[in-house]
């Protein structure tokens, strides 16, 4: 049936141009990506009943505290409601440039293109798009997020934005990784 399946056009709007191609085709589950290069795993029969077995790959992740159910958000997203009505949400990022499917903005890596296997797994702050990353945010909105900016953003409904590497929570331009230093300030 035609629009359905994983033709490679549908399977093309998960990849950034900038990083469009795997490292690797992982043998096992998983392979993450990098700044330039897009992840890739393979999904199992175990994994879903709706999408064929096989690989997939992307550059793009979306955020993993989205998931949480309960809130305002969750619940405009399972009626249906109009989303822009939900207080907050231009502030939410929902899908940005990852090196993995998933999310996840811990504290500065300590250099550029640091494995993502790294303490606090910091996945989306990579140096894609000239200190910068490209969001799809809860709004629907897109635009380039800094990467220090990244740290101002809400992750979730109710987030506190004025955390240790903020302004507002007193990050010094010193308390940067040095790779990060010269990028704008938020």
């Amino acid at each position: 049936m035609r629009g359905t399946g994983t033709s490679s056009d549908h399977r093309n709007l998960l990849l950034c141009p900038m990083a469009s191609r795997p490292k690797e085709i992982p043998k096992a589950w998983e392979a993450p990506g990098d700044t330039f290069s897009a992840w890739s795993f393979i999904f199992t029969e175990e994994l879903t009943d709706e999408i064929r077995p096989g690989p997939c790959i992307g550059s793009y992740g979306i955020n993993v505290l989205l998931s949480y159910t309960g809130s305002a958000r969750a619940s405009a997203w399972e009626l249906g409601t109009d989303v822009k009505a939900v207080k907050g949400m231009g502030q939410i990022p929902f899908c940005l440039d990852c090196v993995t499917y998933e999310a996840y903005l811990g504290p500065p890596l300590p250099y550029e293109d640091c494995p993502p296997a790294a303490p606090g797994g910091n996945w989306v702050c990579i140096n894609r798009h000239e200190g910068g990353i490209k969001c799809l945010f809860a709004d629907w909105s897109v635009r380039k997020v800094g990467l220090k900016e990244l740290h101002t953003l809400k992750w979730y409904e109710g987030d506190n934005a004025a955390n240790p590497w903020t302004k507002q929570g007193g990050v010094k331009p010193e308390d940067w990784p040095e790779w990060m230093r010269h990028f704008k300030d938020y």
